[in-house]
């Protein structure tokens, strides 16, 4: 092959498949023919989908276009009534001289309605189509399910008999095979998309895919009803939309979990077949392959099932590319990329221009390791005493940057050895030399914290930008093991020509309109003033306050309260301005008993 010879691609793409793969690091699910692939490809550890949607990211990968770009943010959406005159990924190697061919899904189908017809495709991206249909398809009234007769959206599975070429996807590899054996014999560069129907529900696969797997060694995560309450109301809601997949039964769960498995095995074993006859038809050596998921699959996580929420789970995807013209073996991309840079990336390899209205970055720089771009997260060793703002540069072209300045703390906190009455009943890391080690371990990644020495030995001065940063250290350090005592947070003031100044916030609120008035009055009466109020007509108002950092001690858990877990905060440093007086803090007082004792209501109410 010479650097002229245009270059085929091979587009492989299983249908709700996520990162359950041996390669991965899963170490259930048996995948041999995909961990052989990846290790001789690019594989990109933090691939994400657009939307964990079939119809969304199929149209979203296939045009390079964001879903907020195309407007289609939903199934069954011919692609042509919304973008008439996009150019998809296919369409524009037909364009350049290939022969574009299809083979199953790549747009979206209902599936497993629509097996056998071409769903919801592209014409103009295809010279050639084929819409296999297997004995899957044949048997449905044999399948299991939580809606009997329901499928396609309902968990359902069926360890079926027969032969693997007897099933939808395996005619799919059977008809790949015939493809590939053709251009062979022809020599005419190619674009040929396999796309898969499994582990799509329902799960249908040959019994000897499921007898890979012992049920009763299945793991599925137990539901957390407190993380639930954690989340966003509509986040809450998408979870809990399904209720037939609520709370399932032990058993139930990890059959159902088996059948994913022996699906995903499944597919495994039909793309061996294609990859073993690109090999021997000789194309394997032009042929860039490319392997990815429409998007990923909860299996029991955060208490649910299938897909459509914004858990990783939902959202990360496997992705592999291999390039024959380049050494790709072990090559290991670690940053977060998606699926939309596919278009340019692949135009880029084959040589053939991206539209201009293509939003994905090209993915080649990450697979040849040529540059790093800004963002991207690289180690150095060797050099000493490295600080937030130090510019590395060219020994032939020292020019720094100029510096980061990371803003000054706003609130300080003392943390004490506990010597309390319930000193040592919990932690395992009580002294100052284990407090002390922690703390100075933190500020080497946390660069906006500070920790000194005070006069008392067992006492530290821990400076930080604000209560829920204070916040997320104690509890990572309780969580760790470390036993330990905090005071009351304080702003750190500061003088000016005699004046007394202190911290101020810049706090963007986005919350519900019939909030306004609840929130308004709580930051108002803790000296906050509104500098901006917008109503774009949504039922939502976006807010912008300046208030003294003192001022939003404690009003977090409240803002939570008062907006019903509705409301989103933001907040920046704004500078320092003259000392506003006394802020009201609480209302309330509180009690803390020092031992235990019987008490009389009216004692504990006074």
């Amino acid at each position: 092959m010479t650097s002229d010879d245009p270059v085929n691609v091979l587009f492989l793409v299983a249908d709700d498949l996520n990162c359950s793969l041996g390669f991965l690091g899963d170490t259930i699910v048996q995948t041999p023919h995909l961990d052989a692939l990846a290790q001789k490809a690019v594989v990109f550890e933090q691939a994400h989908c657009q939307y964990p949607l079939c119809g969304p990211s199929r149209a979203s990968f296939m045009t390079g276009m964001y879903p907020a770009q195309s407007g289609i943010t939903q199934n069954r959406v011919m692609l042509r009534s919304v973008l008439p005159d996009v150019v998809t990924l296919a369409q524009g190697f037909r364009r350049h001289g290939h022969r574009s061919v299809r083979v199953g899904k790549i747009f979206h189908y209902d599936n497993p309605g629509d097996i056998g017809t071409s769903g919801h495709d592209d014409n103009p991206s295809w010279d050639e189509t084929y819409n296999p249909r297997g004995r899957d398809k044949e048997e449905e009234h044999l399948i299991q399910s939580l809606v009997p007769g329901k499928f396609g959206g309902t968990l359902s599975w069926l360890a079926s008999e027969g032969r693997d070429e007897e099933y939808t996807d395996g005619k799919v590899a059977t008809q790949v095979v015939h493809e590939l054996e053709r251009f062979a014999e022809s020599g005419e560069p190619f674009f040929l998309a396999a796309g898969f129907f499994r582990p799509h529900t329902p799960f249908v696969a040959p019994r000897a895919y499921f007898d890979l797997y012992d049920s009763n060694a299945m793991v599925v995560p137990a539901s957390d009803p407190n993380e639930l309450i954690q989340l966003p109301l509509p986040a809450q809601k998408s979870i809990r939309a399904k209720k037939v997949q609520r709370n399932l039964p032990s058993g139930r769960a990890k059959e159902i979990k088996q059948a994913y498995c022996a699906s995903i095995s499944f597919v495994d074993a039909q793309i061996g077949r294609v990859l073993t006859a690109l090999r021997s038809t000789g194309l394997a050596e032009n042929t860039v392959v490319v392997f990815l998921s429409d998007h990923g699959y909860h299996l029991g996580e955060h208490g649910h099932w299938q897909k459509q929420t914004l858990f990783e789970e939902a959202t990360r995807v496997p992705l592999f590319i291999l390039d024959p013209r380049h050494e790709t073996a072990n090559v290991r991309v670690p940053q977060p990329v998606e699926l939309v840079d596919l278009y340019p990336t692949l135009n880029e390899l084959a040589g053939i221009p991206t539209p201009e209205y293509v939003a994905g970055r090209s993915l080649v720089p990450r697979m040849r390791e040529e540059v790093v771009e800004s963002g991207d997260i690289i180690a150095i060793a060797g050099v000493e005493k490295v600080a937030i703002g130090d510019t590395i540069s060219d020994n032939e072209n020292p020019i720094a940057l100029k510096r980061i300045k990371v803003d000054d703390p706003t609130v300080s906190m003392l943390f004490y050895v506990n010597n309390s009455p319930f000193a040592g009943k919990e932690g395992k890391f009580l002294t100052t030399r284990h407090i002390l080690e922690r703390l100075k371990k933190e500020m080497m990644l946390n660069v906006s914290l500070s920790v000194s020495e005070t006069k008392r030995p067992e006492v530290f001065e821990v400076k930080g930008r604000g209560e829920l940063q204070m916040a997320i250290l104690i509890e990572t350090m309780r969580r760790e093991g470390y036993e330990f005592m905090v005071s009351k947070p304080q702003v750190i003031k500061k003088e000016e020509n005699g004046k007394i100044l202190e911290p101020m916030e810049k706090v963007y609120l986005d919350i519900p309109e019939d909030k306004v008035g609840v929130v308004t009055e709580k930051l108002s009466s803790r000296k906050g003033r509104m500098t901006n109020l917008q109503n774009n007509g949504t039922g939502r108002i976006n807010l912008e306050f300046s208030i003294p950092s003192r001022g939003l001690i404690g009003f977090r858990s409240q803002f939570m309260t008062d907006t019903q877990g509705a409301g989103i905060m933001n907040k920046l440093f704004d500078g320092f301005a003259p000392w506003f007086g006394k802020i009201p803090q609480r209302n309330n007082g509180a009690l803390v008993a020092d031992r235990n004792g019987k008490v009389t209501t009216y004692a504990s109410l006074a």
